[in-house]
């Protein structure tokens, strides 16, 4: 889901109609949602159960900070060079996640 997310985002460099740009919005907005069951699932499996709660307030507090931080540096940047190439430059910020991700071992 989220090489599909990186993929569409790196899209919209190509998109110039609004009616395009709506269903660009829909594919990204509702599969990306999609993957939160499966991603909860690795949480649950690779966490133990001492440390759970406070790995998950942690994990809670850091996207809620890095949340805000993104929407005022990418309203400032959506300023400087416009929104359409601000949703590009974030398909590349999604490509270190995806890395990471595959780097990940299961535990048999």
């Amino acid at each position: 889901m989220t090489i599909f997310y990186a993929i569409v985002l790196l899209s919209v460099y190509f998109i110039f109609s609004p009616i395009l740009a709506v269903v660009a919005f829909i594919l990204t907005s509702f599969p990306f949602e999609l993957k939160g069951p499966v991603e909860e699932t690795y949480f649950q499996k690779f966490i133990p159960n001492k440390i759970r709660a406070s790995v998950g307030s942690v994990k809670s507090m850091i996207l809620r900070i890095g949340g805000g931080i993104s929407l005022l540096i990418g309203g400032y940047l959506a300023d400087l060079v416009g929104p359409r190439m601000v949703i590009v430059y974030s398909g590349f910020f999604i490509l270190p996640g995806i890395i990471f991700y595959l780097m990940i071992k299961e535990n048999k």
